[in-house]
């Protein structure tokens, strides 16, 4: 008899072979609901939640070409058992590899390149059988060796099978660009074909920009007297919708889109944009999305995301132009009205716009409550305490002598001497507040604040500049700790009198660096946001006036387009209809039938 653990441990695998059974005899529904059952009841197995995956999958599978809602329910929760089976059971070549290949099936391709490259190196993986009950029900006896063997194989497909759905995707993308190359048929028939993969691949932002650069392309052709800004709307309009959906980690994306607003005269959204393109954490590769292919420049990750940069920062150049000269056509009264900012607002401009930009709305916050709590903007930190704030010289001095560092408040007469703190750098700036007790801050000067188009990073942060404060505030008080070691106690003795001033120097330098002022930090924001109402009022102005194939050429540049020779053509017949091949099936021919027992195709004779 073996332990109870054990015994337990088997009767769950019994049951999972048995649910397993009836998905290979065709009972499909049964199969389902006693595989979802034990996965409500086994949350912590990961042999169960792989089971749980295998069977969505395979139904999916099965489904997609028939009933594509079902099966991208079946995908959904397929990916959901898999997820929690990967947490569980990291190190298991097998269920990273059925969860690369079920986000390939939803059409995740870079997400499931990703997955299946980790399967591929994982270096220490358990045995699959472990977490794969196919193998007792298939009645193979391979060994672990060759089950792991098995298991790297089918990941390596899994990567070469999303290589060529990408290549096949680049294929009909160059097709489509070339078709615009003959002539104004060609331009009309670009665009219903790019408009097909377009609906073809949702989730590809690719296939999204393909459609939206041939709509441009055709507007090009239209009739010299007309105005292009109904069509460049409602291209607008799909785009704003699709980022909101699916794309919001695409630089190329958001650039397209700033440049079409820009030729649309939307200016605050072309900043608007900008900002939010800088700020994405973790943007996609851009040689995965560029439209022409390889259009973005750039042999590496970082070099193809400076070039987007680039790009970027060259549109905000252009932006800070025409904003000026329009801002110089103002009368004086007008350009004054824009220079004070009431803090309050400017903590709602960044709370409820800028999604990536909720650590400057928090900063304003904290700043707010700070001058109410202590009628001061200004604040010192303890570089051993995360930061902790202080709101003069005195109880950081006080605070130091009780925790970090014993006898420093002996080297200091009884009364503290003030310490001259130069506020050149706030001269362009007056802060007050109004009869109700709402904080403003005002620039003095009109060229200061328009200066230049700026865009705020989290280096400029309170949280940002108080890392190096507190690095550098940590070697002083290091260098205070050692001198404080060696100071007698005995206050009178010369020891004691050479040692003082060299332990104040050291702690005035450490007072003067680790004061920070919310004032300094708030400025860099207010930039933004006055350009923003500036930028809005530009863009009023600009909308109702016509624009022309010059305005798109100054922003989106004529270039041909030349398809590889060594490309071979992708047919889509006149006739069809590419959209009703939907993505699941699209994407299951690429996925190799493997004889493994980690595998979809397994299940089901009508796969593959």
């Amino acid at each position: 008899m073996g332990r109870p653990s054990d015994r337990a441990a088997a009767a769950l695998r019994k049951k999972a072979e048995a649910a397993l059974k009836l998905e290979h005899d065709g009972h499909h529904e049964e199969a389902i609901a006693r595989v979802d059952d034990l996965a409500a009841r086994h949350e912590g197995s990961a042999l169960v939640l792989h089971l749980a995956g295998l069977v969505h999958d395979a139904n999916a599978s099965r489904l997609c070409s028939v009933d594509n809602e079902a099966a991208k329910q079946h995908i959904c929760t397929a990916l959901g058992y898999l997820t929690k089976a990967k947490q569980l059971a990291p190190n298991c070549i097998g269920i990273s590899d059925l969860l690369a290949r079920v986000l390939f099936m939803a059409v995740k391709d870079g997400e499931a390149e990703k997955e299946a490259r980790e399967a591929f190196n994982i270096a220490s993986p358990v045995d699959p059988a472990d977490n794969n009950v196919m193998y007792n029900v298939r009645g193979r006896h391979s060994t672990r060796d060759q089950r792991v063997l098995s298991c790297r194989k089918s990941a390596l497909e899994t990567i070469s099978a999303i290589e060529r759905f990408r290549f096949d995707r680049l294929r009909l993308v160059r097709e489509v660009l070339e078709l615009d190359t003959n002539g104004h048929d060609g331009a009309r028939e670009a665009v219903k074909k790019a408009k097909a993969v377009a609906e073809c691949y949702p989730s590809s932002s690719r296939a999204q920009l393909l459609s939206a650069h041939m709509q441009i392309q055709r507007v090009r052709v239209l009739d010299p007297d007309m105005d292009r800004r109904p069509f460049l709307d409602r291209i607008r309009t799909a785009m704003e919708e699709t980022i909101a959906g699916s794309f919001g980690c695409s630089l190329v994306f958001a650039m397209f889109h700033a440049k079409l607003c820009f030729v649309l005269g939307l200016y605050d959204a072309v900043h608007f944009e900008c900002v939010r393109a800088f700020a994405i954490p973790e943007p996609v590769d851009p040689k995965l999305e560029d439209v022409p292919p390889d259009s973005v420049q750039g042999d590496t990750f970082d070099r193809r995301l400076l070039s987007v940069d680039q790009e970027l920062v060259s549109l905000l150049d252009k932006l800070f132009l025409v904003a000026d000269d329009f801002r110089c056509s103002m009368t004086s009264e007008k350009q004054n009205s824009f220079l004070s900012v009431r803090l309050v607002e400017l903590q709602e401009y960044y709370d409820k716009k800028y999604e990536n930009y909720q650590w400057a709305a928090q900063t304003i916050s904290d700043a707010l409550s700070f001058i109410n709590k202590h009628n001061s903007w200004r604040f010192w930190i303890c570089p051993f305490c995360a930061g902790k704030k202080f709101p003069n010289p005195g109880s950081l001095l006080e605070h130091m002598n009780s925790k970090h560092l014993q006898k420093l408040r002996s080297v200091f007469d009884s009364k503290l001497s003030q310490y001259v703190i130069q506020d050149d750098y706030l001269d362009q700036i007056t802060f007050y507040q109004d009869s109700e007790g709402h904080h403003f801050f005002r620039f003095n000067k009109t060229d200061y604040v328009f200066a230049h188009l700026s865009v705020p990073t989290e280096e400029m942060s309170i949280a940002g500049v108080q890392e190096k404060i507190c690095e550098r505030g940590k070697e002083i008080l290091d260098e205070i700790s050692v001198k404080l070691k060696r100071l007698p106690e005995e206050k009178l003795s010369a020891e004691f009198d050479k040692a003082r001033p060299e332990i104040q120097d050291l702690w005035h330098a450490f007072v003067r660096i680790s004061m920070l002022d919310y004032r300094i930090t708030i400025v860099t924001f207010a930039k933004p946001f006055i350009w923003t109402k500036l930028l809005q009022c530009l863009s009023e102005d600009k909308t109702a006036s016509k624009i022309s194939n010059d305005d798109i050429d100054a922003i989106f540049p004529r270039g041909e387009v030349h398809a590889e020779d060594n490309v071979g053509r992708l047919e889509i017949r006149p006739n069809s209809n590419i959209a009703d091949v939907q993505s699941g099936a699209t994407v299951l021919k690429y996925l190799p039938s493997i004889a493994n027992e980690n595998s979809a195709s397994n299940l089901s004779g009508t796969l593959l």
